[in-house]
């Protein structure tokens, strides 16, 4: 779901106006933001259908989708003729900003930033609801842990009988 939301927001920001204004918010990036948004839409369902029918495939189609448009977006990105002086500053703050790239370029960015951030905070929220302390129906004794390891792994032997 997460690279489904981030190619939708892709083609939402190359398709979307700058504030107040007519005028696209990145110029030159609607070719670019429908195709990521097709990848995207063909990837995540991919993943979605492994994911259902043949589990062990997800990772690897997930993976494939990624190393394809990381090459295909590294590509973009190397090529792109920037203007001199090669970078650009916020005109109130000072601070480097990405307007020196063209909107095609930029507009590639949200589906791997979106996607990855959507995986990181959902798998920390997963990773804390499987750690989290949970209500027990029957409680075992508190015991300290290494001891209680090696009680339960070391049993007395019985003497044989004869």
């Amino acid at each position: 779901m997460t690279v489904l939301i981030g190619g939708a927001l892709s083609l939402l920001f190359s398709h979307a106006n700058a504030r107040g204004t007519h005028s696209l918010l990145y110029p030159g990036s609607g070719t670019a933001g429908t195709v990521a948004f097709v990848i995207a839409l063909i990837g995540g369902i991919a993943i979605i259908a492994a994911t259902a029918w043949r589990r062990p495939l997800a990772a690897h189609i997930a993976m494939g989708v990624l190393a394809i448009g990381s090459v295909a977006a590294a590509y973009l990105v190397f090529t792109a003729t920037l203007p001199s002086p090669r970078w650009a500053l916020d005109p109130t703050t000072h601070v480097p900003v990405g307007s020196a790239f063209p909107g095609y370029v930029r507009v590639l960015t949200g589906p791997f930033s979106i996607a990855g951030a959507l995986c990181l905070v959902f798998g920390a929220i997963y990773s804390a609801y499987v750690y989290m302390p949970k209500h027990k129906v029957l409680r075992a004794k508190v015991k300290t842990p290494v001891l209680a390891q090696w009680g339960n792994s070391v049993k007395p032997r019985r003497p044989y009988s004869a």
